[in-house]
């Protein structure tokens, strides 16, 4: 049986999931890479519940390149602004399966220089 890449990247997510968790004092910062965009939340999984959010899909984000590692940095500045808007000084990284460079590597950066630790 041979798996595509998605497949492959939802088992790595899964895996990765069964230890990883957000709670309400270190929510989980989830990253997801589409082709075109970049999405970022800041989850509390206990609860359910989105705490803050941004990605490339934002009318005003839209003008500018989306698939990029200078937008996904911005995205991850953006979200951690948000989050700290939001109480959330610490967050868990969950990188979604996909290897831990370019983009996803941009979003943590960004979310590094807007003051969350992880």
């Amino acid at each position: 049986m041979s798996l595509s890449t998605h497949e492959h990247r939802l088992r790595r997510h899964r895996r990765v999931r069964k230890k990883v968790r957000g709670t309400a004092l270190k929510p989980r910062l989830a990253v997801f890479r589409s082709n075109k965009h970049v999405y970022a939340q800041v989850i509390d999984d206990v609860q359910g519940r989105t705490l803050a959010s941004a990605s490339t899909m934002e009318a005003d984000r839209r003008a500018d390149p989306t698939a990029t590692v200078d937008a996904a940095k911005a995205i991850g500045k953006l979200v951690g602004e948000r989050a700290k808007a939001a109480g959330v000084s610490t967050v868990v990284f969950d990188r979604g399966g996909f290897r831990y460079h370019g983009r996803v590597a941009g979003v943590a950066d960004g979310a590094r220089e807007a003051g969350l630790e992880f």
